[in-house]
């Protein structure tokens, strides 16, 4: 692992115009041409490109620790790592008892020919296709398509700005039916701001023969968080987000 520099120093370097100091930097490599945000690549855009020198990598990350990121680089020294340091606060249901901070509860849920359960530490343990076993999940089968009415499952979370982050894994399963359904589910994830303005971040599609995959919604300024997740399929299906957490 290569070193690494973070502070306020390193940042008004690359922040003050790397491109004039560099001349007094022999040896300096500019190498680094992406830096990940919990698994999120990010291309380097700017002109004051983050470098190598002297066996230590320089990167305008002076905020990084108020933001809560532990920093570190890839085996190759190519690529910048940021991890999230945060608390976590696990998803349920229902009131949460004053003090219990490590939860958050009270979703609004709205079914459309769905049905949904959402649990942290629960007595019904949900399976990945591999066999994988899970008690912190938010789970949703979705009935069958009609003209009249498509399965669909609106869970939405009041944040008031506090979370930084939304993590879980995400995939179709066999729980209560007897087999993985072959009829994709779409979750689309929408942000609403203090301001009342709801956006869409983003639409993710996923099948029976994915692996679960990472969702990641960065939450910083969000009100609310709503998961929109649906089917059109002519015969049930079962979706799970397994672990969910959000951090502050």
């Amino acid at each position: 692992m290569k070193k690494f520099i973070s502070g306020f120093i390193c940042g008004g370097l690359l922040f003050g115009g790397v491109t004039v100091f560099a001349a007094d930097l022999k040896g300096a490599l500019f190498n680094i041409n992406s830096v990940e945000v919990d698994g999120a690549k990010i291309t380097v855009n700017s002109k004051n490109k983050p470098f190598t020198f002297q066996g230590y990598a320089y990167f305008p990350s002076y905020m990084l620790p108020e933001l809560g990121y532990a920093p570190s680089r890839s085996r190759d020294g190519k690529t910048v790592i940021l991890n999230s340091t945060g608390k976590k606060v696990y998803a349920t249901t229902g009131t949460i008892e004053a003090g219990n901070d490590f939860l958050i509860g009270a979703p609004e849920v709205v079914n459309t020919n769905a049905e949904s359960s959402i649990m942290y530490d629960g007595s019904t343990v949900i399976k990945e296709q591999n066999g994988t076993t899970h008690l912190n999940y938010i789970y949703t089968m979705l009935g069958d398509y009609t003209p009249d009415s498509k399965g669909q499952a609106k869970i939405t979370y009041q944040l008031d700005e506090k979370y930084r982050q939304f993590n879980a894994k995400a995939a179709l399963i066999q729980h209560k039916l007897g087999s993985v359904s072959t009829q994709p589910v779409t979750v689309d994830v929408y942000l609403t701001n203090k301001g009342g303005q709801t956006t869409l971040y983003g639409s993710y599609t996923y099948t029976s023969t994915q692996e679960p995959q990472n969702l990641i919604v960065p939450l910083r300024y969000v009100d609310k968080i709503t998961f929109a997740i649906s089917s059109l399929g002519a015969s049930k299906v079962e979706f799970a987000m397994f672990d969910p957490v959000f951090i502050k």
